[in-house]
Order: C-alpha cells, then structure tokens, then sequence
C-alpha cells in the first residue's frame, strides 16, 4: 500500500527539516501519525511538505528521508517572486502566493501521476489540490482537518468568493473521507454547512499521553518558586500569541489581586505577546503575583499540571486543545469558556465539560473571571470537587496517543482498500 501526504511546512518541523534529524515541537497528531506509518511495513509513505509562507533558512526543493525515517519528504519551500515588487508590497505578496500555490499544485499533480499512491492525505492548506485528485483524477482523498480554526468566520458572507473561490468550492468536492481534531474549534457546524452532502467526516478528540508519575514531583513548582503554602496555584499554559486571551488574563489577575491575594499565577509558555504580557505584569504592578516561565519539554509538563490547583484557558477558537485534555487528565480544576453562538466556538466544550469544569462568557472574561477565581480561592473543596469531576471525565473520555494513532491508520487502511 502507498500513501501520500501532503501538508504546508508546519513551525513544529522547521527545526527538523534545517538538521535532516526528526525532532518534531508540536503537532503531536502530525508527527505521531508519520512515526506510525514509518513503522508499517506494509505501507510505504510519502510526505510533501509545501511552504506557504517563506521559512527562515529553509529556501530549496529538497528530497530526503530524516535519519532515523524511512519515509520520503519532498520540500517545496516558498519562494518570493522578487519581479512582483514593482507593484508595491500588497500586490507583491499576493502575487507570489498565487505563483506558488501554482508551483505546488504542478508539483503535488506530477508526483501522484507518476506514482501509483492507493490514498492521498492532505490537509486543510492544500484543500485545492486535494479536490483536484479527487474530482478529475478519482483518487481516493483524505483531508485533515486540525480543527476549523476561524474558517467558520472566513467563510460567511460574499467575500469568500471573491477572495479565494477556488478554496470554497473546493470544499464540495468528492472527498472519500474528512478527519478533523476536535479542539472546540465550530467543525460540526462547518461540515454541515459547506462540505458535499456525501463526504463522511469525523471529529476526533486528540490523544493524550500516559502520566509517569514515577517521573513526575506534584511539590515541584512550590518548591521551585518558593511558593507560600496558602497560596493556591493558578496555571495559564498555552502558547502566548493572538486569541489566546493572554491580555484578559493579565487584567483579571489585575482584579483579582485586588480582592484576594492568596494566589500565585504561574504563566507558562513562549510566543509574540510574551512580552507584552510581562510589561501588563509590571504595569499594572503584579509582577510578585505573576511568574512567567518559558515554554517547557513535553516530558516536564505534567509537573506543571500536577503542581497547579487551577488551570485556566481562554481560546477565543476552541477550549479542547492539548492543554486543555492534559488538565483534564492530570485532574485539575478547570476555568475555561461557554460556547459562543455567534461564531459556534465551544459548542462541543460546553457539551463536553458542562457540569466538570467552571464556564465563563468568551464576551466577558474580564468581568466574570476573576470573581470566579475568587471564589475558588474562598472554597478548597470547590477546587477538589471539580478536579475530581476532571479526572473522573478523563477516564471514560480519552485516550492515550498510540490508541489514538492506532485508530487513525487502521481508518486510513480500510478507506485505501475500499472498492
């Protein structure tokens, strides 16, 4: 069996594909899925990797396996049209997009004729090309959905059609199947609306993996921080970037350590608002209530978990990412966000954690938050109430990666096979 996958070149690999050494920072249902299909002796995989936006040191087609992969990558980098500039930078850059989306699609159609692939698995990213093979080749297509993201925002009104026509009408075309992560993101809503009627999909909770806790110290963040005995641990871990809420949390703790100063908030992650977020701190002179650590190895994480009382997220596009589920698994009382009609985020979160975790409105963060933290802070048994209801969630609700994994190439399998 042979299969293709096709995917823009994501920041977790940049790193790899600069050292030739698999070395993957994220995108776990990625990374996790290659390693699997290495190890299949029955099946013999592909990966083109195509540049969507220029990448730093990574600026030549390339053919490679990794060192310690046997699978093939094919690595179309962007390249920028310099000829375009003439036209003023707007122009130039939207220019060069279309160049390459052509380039890529050239290159994607020329390696599936010249390789007898049973299934073609692509992304979101490359939607275009997928349909393509789908509609005029009849090959058997899988698209990839890491969660909708704002799409759902994207695609209302006319606009879409005169930004990116192609994209949309891409959508209705004969996929044998969708597969989607269940982030919270507003999928449900998005494959009823605009995939064709007869294209199966499926939403997929990501996997989540096991707790050493051999290897794992629940006093380790007081310990490392000093943290006062009485002091309940707040942790905020996601990566610090736009529509994560990283400003509105700053400004609840800001009013939280106006009422109730029994906390300690450690914030844990790396991004562009890093920054920002520690001038909020200083600004508003929370820093002794603030800690920031950067990003942290997977393998460390759950000491993070584990040390933490309360375990905040506020994704503007979905509440049922890796972090989220990690919580959950470590058993940890949870504050995140209700659905949002407008735009069908969390539809599934709310259905999921109603009753197991504390919800606030995502138009409302800064007035219901930290009132809500208050309250935690006044009620121990509160916190232990709704971790016990997290953990007792996590057992019946999700799974470790391998299972996870497991299920997803056993599905792709059968769909390659199928007459």
């Amino acid at each position: 069996m042979k299969i293709l996958i096709i995917t823009r070149i994501y920041t977790a690999l940049e790193d790899s594909i600069k050292t030739k050494s698999w070395q993957p920072r994220g995108m776990p249902a990625y990374y996790k899925l290659i390693e699997r299909l290495n190890a299949q002796n029955d099946i013999e995989t592909d990966a083109v990797c195509l540049g969507k936006m220029s990448h730093n040191d990574i600026n030549k087609k390339e053919i490679f396996k990794f060192d310690n992969l046997k699978i093939r990558f094919y690595v179309i980098p962007y390249v920028p049209i310099k000829i375009f500039k003439i036209f003023g930078a707007k122009i130039y850059g939207y220019l060069s997009g279309i160049v390459n989306e052509i380039l890529h699609f050239l290159h994607c159609i020329n390696l599936v004729l010249h390789k007898n692939y049973d299934l073609v698995y692509i992304d979101r990213a490359n939607i275009v090309i997928g349909a393509f093979l789908a509609a005029f080749l009849q090959k058997k297509v899988v698209v990839r959905f890491f969660g909708v993201g704002s799409l759902v925002k994207r695609t209302e009104g006319p606009k879409k059609w005169i930004k990116d026509p192609f994209k949309y009408l891409s959508y209705k075309a004969p996929f044998s199947y969708v597969i989607c992560t269940e982030d919270g993101s507003g999928s449900r809503y998005f494959f009823g609306k605009y995939l064709n009627k007869n294209t199966p999909y499926e939403i997929l909770l990501n996997g989540v993996n096991a707790i050493d806790f051999s290897n794992t110290n629940a006093n380790f963040l007081r310990q490392k921080y000093n943290i006062p005995p009485n002091h309940k641990v707040i942790l905020f871990l996601t990566r610090l970037e736009r529509g994560k809420g990283t400003d509105l949390f700053i400004k609840s703790i800001v009013e939280l350590a106006k009422i109730n100063d029994t906390f300690t908030a450690i914030v844990v992650g790396d991004g562009p608002l890093r920054e920002d977020m520690e001038n909020d701190a200083k600004k508003y002179r929370i820093g002794h209530k603030v800690i920031f650590e950067r990003a942290v190895p997977h393998n460390r994480v759950y000491d993070y978990y584990l040390g933490a009382d309360i375990y905040v997220s506020l994704n503007f596009l979905g509440n049922l990412c890796n972090t989220v589920l990690e919580a959950m698994s470590a058993g940890k009382c949870i504050v995140t966000l209700k659905k949002y009609e407008v735009d069908h985020t969390d539809e599934a979160t709310e259905d999921i954690l109603s009753g197991n975790a504390l919800l606030i409105n995502k138009r409302r963060i800064t007035e219901e938050l930290a009132p809500l933290l208050c309250d935690l802070l006044d009620n121990k048994g509160k916190i232990e109430e709704f971790s016990d209801k997290t953990k007792k969630l996590s057992t019946t609700l999700l799974t470790n990666w391998d299972k996870r994994i497991d299920y997803e190439v056993t599905l792709l399998k059968k769909i390659a096979c199928r007459q």
